[in-house]
């Protein structure tokens, strides 16, 4: 599917629509593909009032929201990270799957095995490509 990042609210509305409390979204693409632009929308359509900005460098940053299920937005970059032994100190795991959360990461790929294969956690895997227009994305969603 194409979207315009100029309407990107309206297509993550539509996305969180489907989305539940504890489910983990896993937001592929190269540098620069939308997915944080595409958090940053997801955040104000929760209602989220705080600036959302990548947590490449802290990782994972937690939002209240005023949403009547979602009342919690977690938010993890896990570009920086290299080996399995740099996730467990930080202890995103426990949000997964968590009553009232959602979690929204950044760069699955660098996740150990284990994080995409918690029982009772549904994972919805978006994949965003850049087109010729710079301000077009192509996304997949699974």
């Amino acid at each position: 599917m194409e979207i315009n990042l100029e309407t990107i609210d309206a297509v993550a509305k539509e996305i969180l629509e489907t989305l539940s409390s504890g489910d983990v979204v896993l937001l592929s693409g190269d540098l620069g593909a939308g997915k944080t632009t595409f958090t940053q929308a997801l955040a104000r359509v929760l209602g989220v009032k705080q600036q959302i900005t990548s947590p490449t460098f802290t990782i994972m940053n937690l939002y209240e929201t005023p949403h009547p299920s979602i009342t919690q937005l977690c938010h993890i970059d896990t570009y920086r990270l290299e080996s399995p032994k740099d996730f467990d100190p930080i202890g995103m795991q426990d949000f997964f799957g968590t009553p009232g959360t959602l979690c929204v990461v950044e760069w699955p790929e660098h996740l150990p095995g284990n994080y995409t294969t918690i029982d009772d956690v549904r994972y919805v895997r978006i994949t965003f490509s850049e087109t010729e227009d710079p301000t077009v994305r192509n996304i997949e969603i699974a």
